[in-house]
């Protein structure tokens, strides 16, 4: 995949993949594994997520602060309370679908996260826009014949 100059793809703490963003409207922090925003610094202000220095970067194990993506359940999974709290999303790594600049010199970031194999078949898309201000979205896709049922919330930590 090609990235516009702004953004590059480095490995981060505990050797996970991530996008550095650097504009001239802010800098931020993403990492596949989780789909987690983890810095966001608007040009001439203090950082405005916190993350924990004892945050473990490791497969299997939750990055601990800035935006962690909660899908497809909150908290404790109702029928299987040895699932993981707060659901899979968190816990796995996710693929670029697109990263580009935008004309006003915001970056865009489109991650995507597939269900599992014996899982409901559905589509997680993580839509970041890193200007002066952050937003996020997250979007689902049903992939399914019958209904879905799911949680999910941008769990930030300011």
């Amino acid at each position: 995949m090609d990235l516009p100059p702004s953004v590059r793809q480095t490995l981060g703490r505990g050797g996970l993949p991530r996008f550095e963003i650097a504009t001239p409207l802010a800098q931020a922090e993403v990492y596949l594994y989780g789909g987690q925003v983890t810095h966001f610094q608007p040009a001439g202000a203090q950082p405005v997520l916190f993350t924990s220095r004892h945050s473990f970067y490791e497969s299997g194990r939750p990055i601990r602060g800035g935006v962690p993506v909660i899908f497809p359940w909150f908290g404790a999974k109702k029928d299987d309370p040895s699932a993981p709290a707060h659901g899979v999303a968190r816990l796995r790594l996710w693929e670029a679908e697109s990263v580009r600049e935008l004309v006003d010199g915001r970056v865009e970031l489109v991650l995507r996260l597939q269900s599992g194999e014996g899982a409901e078949p559905w589509i997680l898309r993580h839509h970041i826009l890193v200007g002066q201000e952050l937003t996020l979205a997250l979007e689902i896709v049903n992939n399914g014949s019958g209904d879905f049922r799911c949680e999910e919330a941008l769990h930030t930590y300011f």
